[in-house]
């Protein structure tokens, strides 16, 4: 990486990377919000995984927000679920009619 214009493309690929990074997240909301279940499943797999990265690391702070942002992914994933059944009781109660 020697050069000076090493530095600038070394920024150009942080900036990629950082809008595809934003670009997932806003996909994974926009699902989220569309009661998609696969969304919050894959979500708690990938912060265990990241999770258990920063145990290793001995980094307690780290793992206990994942820990706490786990919780509260599922609390959502429950949500979504129960979000999901009243939509399909109320789709039965219309046909019925």
């Amino acid at each position: 990486m020697s050069g000076g214009n090493s530095l600038s493309a070394v920024k150009i690929i942080a900036l990629v990377m950082d809008f595809i990074v934003f670009i997932l997240f806003a996909l994974i909301g926009y699902c989220a919000n569309k009661a998609i279940n696969a969304v919050f499943i894959g979500g708690m797999v990938l912060y265990i995984i990241d999770g258990l990265v920063w145990l290793l690391l001995d980094s307690l702070l780290a793992f206990g927000f994942h820990v706490f942002a786990l919780i509260m992914i599922f609390r959502g994933f429950m949500a979504s679920r129960e979000i999901a059944r009243i939509r399909s009781h109320n789709h039965l109660v219309k046909a019925d009619k």
